[in-house]
């Protein structure tokens, strides 16, 4: 491979390992599109057109897509997690009090 392709596609390669899941699906989705630009990147020849075709391909937008999947999994999980602890009820002033 190119060594500037292969410095271009570690780019994206890193973006998607600075994105950590727990969802099995989504982290095999996640290794199966990595091994799709991988393939991608062996059949560039041509820095200059890497990513024109890089775009034709549609792999910009799986990519993009895939982050934005990965980011909204990791919001939902927060949320879940927050809305856990939210729902513990508030002591009235009456239990607040009871210790004192």
């Amino acid at each position: 491979m190119d060594p500037i392709i292969q410095m271009m596609l570690q780019g994206y390669l890193d973006g998607l390992a600075n994105r950590e899941t727990d969802d099995d699906a989504l982290r095999q989705e996640i290794d199966a599109f990595k091994k799709e630009l991988l393939s991608f990147g062996e059949s560039q020849h041509d820095p200059a057109l890497f990513f024109p075709n890089f775009q034709e391909s549609g792999l910009m937008g799986q990519f993009i897509a895939l982050s934005t999947k990965i980011t909204l999994a990791a919001q939902a999980a927060k949320e879940a997690v927050s809305g856990a602890r939210e729902k513990k009820p508030l002591a009235t002033p009456a239990e607040w009090l009871e210790p004192f």
